[in-house]
């Protein structure tokens, strides 16, 4: 609990304040007409009617007022709370698409998002953390205010007596759930990913029908089935484990509570009878024990909830601390100073190049020198596991050569702001994707501000040109959402080539852009690359060698090496592997 509480202090500390002040007002709002209620009983048993009803009236008005009050006081924690918990989401997910990507490739950068990610959707939030710690604030309030409405009866043995659970059954308590958190924590975390991996599988074969016609072919029915039978069986193992867990500490703190409920009745029987303690204080001590066990009952639960929720709270906020990249960006000074890092043209220099991937044995570039400074269109060609994308991701600036080092008119890439060097570049990556937005969300990425209509349809050339006004009609003007299962691999390379060109940068790589274009797209592609190859530097990674025809220098790498370089026809001629390449699949472009 206190690491809760110094993490919300640190993060939000007025909503702390809130709470520690609604938890105040909450107890003020119990406990006023408790101590109230006395003086109206003795003043009707006394048949003094006068300050029986100014009595009655005061404990009414104060019951009209604070309830309300204190009502209104909850709904603002709960708003505040809500609001708490809604901007951790989005710091998580910040921070999570703030990395470094160079940081994503080493250690378990990427599983700690994941799992951080799983557990604020599915296991822990802070709302349900700050409301449990503003009930645990509020009863211990309730403990003392009870303690203290009995002392002022000058019955102070009585709290003697009444703090009995509290002396001896919440270290008790508290010792238990430190013995078990380890355990507990393991069983909820090996059952919550069990849980969540059946609803990834469900949710797939529930949204993604085009897993049906598989589904029925193979008959993944009877494995389905022993799944959710699998999951339902070890969920009543799991639930009843810590049923059995809570039960321990119910049990011990019911016999605590009832020795020591059962001696407070035995004195309070024995002064009402010895004429101590009259009886209309009764009531008031009935009600201020209820309120004290109660709250001490509710503690225990509470605090038993927090303890497995800590091991949760340590893991978002480990990632709620990374160092990051800063996106906070003056627009205007970016492409200032994006203008004079292309005042001397494009060029890259690239020298004595190797990258060896983290806990790889082997190199996946070595000893690379090239110089890329043609506005035209290149190529890269090579076999799987060559290098290719490797150098993408190296030319991006998104990962650091091992070894040697790339420039980009004579500045070291790691010395240029990176924000500034993504103004000049864009990249179709070889595994990118849409996302589950609208088309216009997803071709204007990093202008979504200027969405409209007229912006949309003023910059529809490249669109038309691969077919993709056509084959989305209307729903262009509409919010649909694209996704992996309403779209073809053909639609979504279309999408993502429209990306790229949509923000009229003067370089331009894409890797592996028409795998999964037919040839009269593929054909457009190259006819709209053409029109633009005299003012932008393009760069085609690819498989498919009819990207090589019209390209005026092709780069071969072979085995992280580069083997070759020249025109076409150069290559034929002097390259076996670009010519073995090319005539494996000469017969499809005939």
């Amino acid at each position: 609990m206190r690491k809760l509480i110094t993490t919300l202090f640190k993060r939000n500390p007025k909503l702390f304040f809130l709470i520690s002040l609604q938890s105040i007002f909450s107890a003020i709002a119990t406990y006023i007409p408790l101590i109230i209620l006395p003086y109206f009983l003795k003043n009707l048993i006394a048949k003094d009617f006068n300050n029986t009803i100014f009595w009655l009236l005061v404990f009414l008005i104060s019951k009209a007022v604070l309830i309300p009050l204190n009502q209104l006081f909850s709904n603002i924690i709960s708003k505040q709370a809500i609001r708490f918990n809604n901007e951790i989401i989005q710091k998580l997910f910040y921070k999570a698409m703030s990395v470094p990507y160079i940081k994503l490739q080493k250690g378990n950068t990427r599983g700690k998002i994941q799992q951080a990610h799983d557990i604020i959707f599915y296991d822990f939030n802070y709302n349900d953390a700050i409301i449990m710690l503003n009930s645990i604030i509020k009863n211990i309030i309730f403990i003392i205010t009870s303690l203290w409405v009995v002392q002022i009866f000058k019955q102070f043995y009585f709290i003697i007596i009444l703090s009995l659970p509290l002396i001896i059954g919440m270290p008790l308590l508290l010792y238990m759930h430190k013995k078990d958190k380890k355990k507990v924590f393991t069983m909820i975390e090996d059952h919550g990913k069990v849980e969540r991996d059946l609803g990834y599988l469900l949710n797939e074969i529930i949204y993604n029908f085009k897993i049906y016609p598989s589904f029925h072919i193979f008959n993944l029915f009877s494995m389905i089935k022993h799944k959710l039978q699998e999951n339902s069986d070890n969920s009543v193992d799991y639930f009843m484990t810590l049923r059995n867990l809570n039960s321990r500490y119910n049990i011990l703190l019911s016999i605590l509570t009832s020795i020591s409920t059962a001696t407070a009745f035995a004195i309070v029987i024995f002064q009402v009878k010895t004429g101590i303690i009259q009886v209309y204080s009764i009531l008031t001590y009935i009600q201020a024990l209820t309120l004290l066990y109660s709250a001490i009952f509710e503690i225990q639960n509470l605090i038993q909830g927090l303890t497995r929720s800590i091991p949760y709270l340590d893991k978002i906020e480990e990632i709620l601390n990374w160092e990051t990249e800063t996106q906070e960006e003056n627009e205007e000074e970016i492409i200032r100073k994006a203008k004079e890092l292309l005042a001397n043209g494009i060029s890259w220099q690239i020298n004595n190049l190797s990258y060896k991937y983290e806990g790889a044995e082997k190199y996946a570039l070595k000893d690379i020198n090239l110089e890329l400074n043609d506005k035209s269109i290149n190529a890269l060609v090579g076999k799987n596991g060559s290098g290719k994308t490797t150098l993408v991701l190296l030319l991006s600036g998104l990962i650091q050569p091992t070894e040697g080092n790339i420039s980009f008119n004579g500045i070291k890439l790691s010395d240029i702001d990176p924000k500034v060097y993504r103004k000049i570049l864009s990249i179709i990556f070889q595994d990118s994707y849409t996302l589950p937005l609208n088309l216009m969300e997803n071709i204007y990425f990093d202008s979504i501000k200027e969405k409209t209509q007229t912006n949309y349809k003023a910059n529809s050339s490249y669109k038309s040109k691969y077919g993709i006004i056509d084959e989305f009609g209307e729903d262009i003007q509409k919010e649909k959402i694209l996704t992996r299962r309403n779209l073809s691999g053909g639609e979504i390379q279309k999408i993502l080539i429209t990306r790229a060109l949509n923000r009229e940068t003067p370089a331009l790589i894409m890797d592996e852009p028409n795998s999964a274009l037919d040839v009269h797209a593929e054909e457009k592609l190259y006819a709209s690359l053409l029109e633009k190859a005299n003012n932008k530097f393009i760069l085609f990674v690819t498989h498919r060698m009819r990207s090589c025809k019209d390209c005026k220098n092709i780069f071969v790498l072979d085995n992280g090496s580069l083997i070759a370089k020249g025109s076409h026809s150069e290559l034929l001629e002097k390259c076996p592997i670009y010519s073995e390449l090319w005539n494996a699949q000469v017969e499809l472009y005939k």
